[in-house]
């Protein structure tokens, strides 16, 4: 009896496990039918198509593919939110970028690569995050990100401008520093985009005493290279691209009507097509553009590949332009020190045995330089009747009135400040 059921006992352990088997079998197919329906799914609802292009911005490139970050609408819902997630782009066949989600975020990114985010942590604070590190970065002034609209990565330095005291002055980070700090560039103005070894900016064009408009003049330097700024094209709308080294896009008023072009700055050419911001996607150039989404009428971003350009350029630029500029940004070749001593060498470049060979009187004279570029209201009856003679410092000096700017609200960035105290120093020692 004891073997019988020892081999009954058997036989249902036997018959136990089978079935066990086929049950595991099952769940196996079940789960593998719910994921791959999942996957599947997923694909073609994680594709955000129905959107409002408002709420998507340019962040950058990583690992080969277009980030955008959203953006929640301001009001209640912003709010609640406050999740600015970042999506990549698929393009569609007629255009239209359609946004696939990538990862969570919670700040609102300022540039993203493959090996650096930097992101806002608060008005006056970046962060950099490099892998699990957060490296908080202090700033200086009120900070304008303009580069998120453009296809230009930025290498291992993040530009941008910051305004101190009603002035726009570039900045920098070198994000492949170890401790990276924001570096005032000795140079005033906004918008900038790097290509290659230029920088490309902009400096907001004067239209009245208590207005500026929208118009600009476009100036490019060499990186590094600061005191040689460029001026490319006075009085336009820029808001539009770098194309090439030579080539820029943007809106002028040319034959009594504002005309879209693209400019070429080695002959004063242009051809009447506009390009607006690039973005780059899988080895292409795109222009950022808006356009219908078919199925829903709304709004919404689309890219078109760049346009061929002919070899030459039909029309010429040449107009008659009234000097009217925003004097507190004009770079320091536009304010001359004609017919004195004062060069730029010995401001910017001349050493302690060069400036050994002026006098103490010369020496002063030579340091307070930088200060009437500013617009400095000189209490000294000779300096005042020294800097009064040119006509850049008694507008710049006029404009600072108009806006209420004092003597102590005069911003120097911190490489003059080395050389005024190298010119004092050797002062001193007279």
């Amino acid at each position: 009896m004891m073997k019988f059921n020892l081999l009954t006992l058997s036989g249902i352990n036997t018959i136990l496990k089978k079935i066990v088997m086929k049950i595991q079998k099952v769940l196996i197919l079940f789960f593998f039918f719910v994921f791959f329906f999942h996957q599947s799914f997923s694909q073609n609802n994680d594709l955000c198509e129905n959107y409002y292009y408002g709420n998507f911005d340019f962040a950058g490139n990583q690992n080969g593919e277009v980030i955008y970050q959203f953006f929640p609408p301001m009001g209640e819902e912003y709010e609640k939110s406050k999740k600015f997630d970042l999506f990549k782009i698929r393009l569609q066949k007629d255009g239209r970028v359609t946004f696939k989600y990538y990862k969570n975020f919670e700040n609102n990114i300022c540039y993203i690569s493959d090996e650096y985010l930097l992101y806002w942590e608060d008005e006056q604070i970046f962060t950099l995050k490099r892998n699990s590190n957060s490296i908080k970065i202090d700033l200086k002034g009120d900070i304008d990100i303009y580069n998120r609209t453009h296809y230009l990565t930025q290498g291992n330095y993040f530009y941008f401008s910051t305004e101190i005291n009603k002035i726009n002055y570039l900045a920098r980070i070198n994000l492949s520093a170890k401790e990276p700090k924001m570096e005032i560039l000795p140079l005033k103005g906004k918008e900038p985009i790097l290509l290659g070894n230029w920088l490309y900016y902009t400096i907001a064009y004067k239209t009245s005493d208590f207005a500026v408009g929208s118009v600009s003049s476009i100036y490019r330097v060499k990186v590094g290279d600061w005191r040689k700024p460029e001026l490319l094209i006075d009085y336009v709308e820029f808001g539009g691209a770098v194309i090439d080294t030579n080539l820029l896009s943007f809106t002028v008023y040319d034959r009594n009507e504002w005309r879209k072009v693209t400019y070429n700055i080695l002959d004063s050419s242009y051809i009447e097509k506009g390009i607006s911001s690039l973005i780059k996607y899988k080895g292409k150039k795109y222009q950022r553009t808006l356009c219908k989404n078919p199925k829903t009428g709304k709004t919404q971003l689309c890219f078109e590949e760049l346009p061929e350009l002919p070899d030459k350029f039909p029309h010429k630029l040449n107009r008659d332009i009234e000097s009217n500029h925003n004097y507190f940004h004009l770079p320091h070749t536009e304010k001359p020190f004609t017919g004195t001593f004062i060069t730029d060498r010995l401001m910017f470049y001349a050493g302690k045995d060069e400036l050994q060979n002026l006098s103490k009187s010369q020496l002063r004279i030579l340091r307070n330089a930088f200060y009437a570029r500013e617009g400095y209201d000189f209490k000294s009856a000779d300096l005042q009747e020294l800097f009064s003679q040119f006509d850049w410092y008694k507008k710049t000096l006029e404009r600072r009135k108009i806006y209420d700017l004092k003597n102590e609200d005069i911003f120097i960035p911190s490489c003059d400040m080395e050389r005024i105290n190298l010119i004092l120093e050797v002062e001193r020692n007279k």
